[in-house]
């Protein structure tokens, strides 16, 4: 009877990555910077300098605001690009990707009806579906930064919220 139980523990932890000693995921930032460094390197570049320049360059700050499971899509993406969008982008391909196969979170889920609901009373169209498809690679930290802009007095305060968010 134990060994069956601790067969049950085994099965249910290693389904749900949540128990004790699991490793925590990787940060979107680290992610992002390997796939982009790997095919630099297969490029021709070094892959060290290019991992240090790419963790501290400045730009590079918003991708904590990345789900890990979102910036893990986006580096195996980056790998595989070719040496001309490596070197100098746009990368909206693997971002795409990213928001296909990045599931939404519970979070995510119970943000977007008020926050579509905000942005119609706005004047702006951004239905439900579109929110959890388009928002869906952002922490629930950076969810909650855009809810606090939901809250503001007029639509002209949200607006000027919302864009010091997204960084517009």
């Amino acid at each position: 009877m134990v060994r069956g139980a601790v067969l049950l523990v085994v099965v249910v932890c290693g389904a749900v990555s949540s128990c004790a000693g699991d490793p925590p995921p990787r940060p979107a930032l680290e992610s992002f910077c390997d796939g982009a460094c790997q095919g630099a390197a297969r490029c021709g570049s070094s892959y060290q300098a290019c991992y240090s320049s790419c963790r501290a360059d400045p730009s590079s700050a918003s991708l904590a605001s990345v789900r890990p499971e979102a910036g893990e899509v986006v580096g195996g993406c980056l790998t595989g690009l070719d040496c001309e969008t490596i070197f100098n982008g746009p990368y909206d391909a693997c971002w795409d990707k990213a928001r296909a196969q990045t599931a939404p979170s519970a979070h995510l889920i119970a943000f977007c009806g008020p926050y579509s609901t905000s942005a119609f009373e706005c004047g702006y169209w951004f239905s439900v579906e579109e929110c959890e498809t388009r928002l869906n690679i952002w922490t629930d930290a950076y969810l909650d930064r855009l809810a606090v802009c939901t809250q503001q007095a007029t639509c002209a305060e949200t607006d000027v919220c919302l864009n010091a968010v997204f960084g517009n």
